[in-house]
């Protein structure tokens, strides 16, 4: 067929039934392809929403569980929030330590504390506490006593020497951590410690724990006379001191090694022992 025959052909009325299928076309283009797109769409919207649904569901069936969890974790943040004190409240503290001191026969010759910081890193706030005991035999007991009942108490330097015969004194060094106020916590109040209400029956007995970080036995060997000192010479500026260990007599210097405990300074008529973080300073004549 050649150009003049389709010319032949293209009649008004054929022409207009082209035109008109064009237009079928793009119209069906237009709206039936997007309302398509837009079915499947909203189809999947709807898969969606059904899914949201069934969370939802599962989330409210397991709301009453979810409560009672919610009040035990708050019950058990207010508990251990009244045993942590703030530092509002350290004005009690000391007098808590005071009246324990007593409990103990324990006498109270310096009872203070730093000023409180703040560690940026691990946001925490804190207070050094400052102590200076006297007693003949209820020293370890208190500050084992101490650190139950405050939990956030921890002992950091402690240095024990003997007074006399009977009398020691220990000067402590303590880290306790406070709890900051945030919101509603204002109504979580630290409460005083109690204690076993049969008093003296329920003490510990001196060195009978390792209340210092270190086996009580040891310290008790070394201050209840297995090292004494017999005396100090000096030479050029250096210290030795003649002492007796387990019966054994040697000289030692600064930095020397008695077992597990190390000479960390020569005083002229004492001697300073370090078993960790404890240190222990015997006199001559001890």
């Amino acid at each position: 067929m050649n150009w003049d025959d389709l010319r032949a052909r293209l009649t008004p009325a054929v022409i207009i039934c082209i035109i008109l299928f064009l237009l079928a076309a793009a119209v069906f283009g237009l709206r039936y392809l997007p309302a398509k797109e837009r079915a499947a769409q909203l189809q999947k919207e709807l898969e969606q929403a059904q899914d949201t649904e069934m969370m939802l569901t599962a989330a409210i069936a397991q709301l009453p569980g979810l409560e009672g969890q919610r009040a035990e974790l708050t019950e058990s943040i207010q508990r251990q929030s009244e045993k942590i004190p703030t530092q509002f409240d350290l004005p009690q503290v000391l007098e808590f330590l005071r009246a324990t001191a007593d409990r103990f026969g324990v006498a109270v010759d310096k009872l203070d504390h730093d000023p409180v910081v703040r560690d940026t890193k691990n946001q925490t706030l804190s207070v050094m506490v400052n102590m200076i005991l006297r007693s003949e035999s209820g020293l370890l007991s208190y500050i084992d006593e101490v650190q139950k009942l405050l939990p956030t108490f921890h002992v950091q330097m402690i240095e024990l020497a003997r007074v006399d015969r009977l009398q020691f004194t220990a000067q402590v060094r303590g880290q306790l951590f406070l709890r900051e106020i945030v919101g509603q916590d204002v109504y979580y109040a630290w409460k005083v410690p109690s204690y076993d209400a049969e008093g003296t029956d329920s003490w510990v007995p001196v060195f009978a724990k390792d209340v210092l970080g270190w086996p009580s036995a040891a310290i008790a060997g070394i201050v209840n006379g297995g090292i004494r000192v017999l005396g100090v010479i000096e030479r050029e500026g250096q210290r030795t001191a003649l002492i007796t260990a387990n019966g054994t007599r040697q000289w030692v210097s600064q930095g020397d090694w008695l077992g597990d405990a190390q000479v960390v300074e020569v005083e002229p008529k004492a001697v300073t022992l370090a078993l960790g973080t404890t240190k222990l300073k015997l006199s001559m004549g001890e």
